[in-house]
């Protein structure tokens, strides 16, 4: 069970908390990152080592929120990015293109496979989608995928099958 904290001590350690966190917040960054997500923002070293970059409040995904985000990384000193990774967020691509021009930027493989398999389910769900195609549409299948290939295209053209 032990001993309840005094209102004081709880207090103490707030202070200490709030005061390590904005020192964190407000710490200078590397200038130069191989690979920024921005998803949060997550940097990649010229080393490969990760390092959590910044972690912010936003009320709106919008292009003024991302914006703040990223000025305040190129505030503390990251003005170079080999590429940045982002989801399809209009407000987030816009504050990229507005901030950092002539990075490359590259779609999340992750955020393009969930929206992938939320439009195939819907498909599946509400009957637009053949039920022979719907195997291949779960990647936790054991099948191989050169399988998976022949049996489309036989499907749409069965002299296929012996073309491959």
């Amino acid at each position: 069970m032990g001993v309840a904290p005094s209102a004081s001590a709880v207090s103490r350690l707030n202070q200490t908390l709030t005061e390590q966190f904005e020192a964190w917040r407000e710490r200078s960054l590397l200038s130069h990152y191989r690979i920024l997500y921005l998803d949060g923002a997550l940097g990649v070293d010229l080393e490969g080592n990760k390092d959590v970059l910044a972690r912010r409040p936003c009320a709106e995904e919008d292009k003024d929120g991302w914006s703040c985000l990223v000025q305040d990384l190129r505030r503390r000193g990251a003005t170079q990015m080999d590429l940045i990774v982002t989801d399809g967020h209009d407000g987030l691509l816009a504050a990229v293109a507005s901030l950092f021009p002539v990075t490359l930027r590259q779609r999340c493989l992750m955020h393009k496979q969930r929206n992938m398999m939320n439009a195939v389910d819907y498909l599946i769900n509400c009957g637009c989608f053949s039920d022979n195609l719907a195997p291949f549409c779960w990647l936790h299948s054991k099948r191989p995928v050169p399988h998976y290939v022949r049996e489309i295209l036989t499907m749409f053209d069965p002299s296929m099958s012996t073309q491959m």
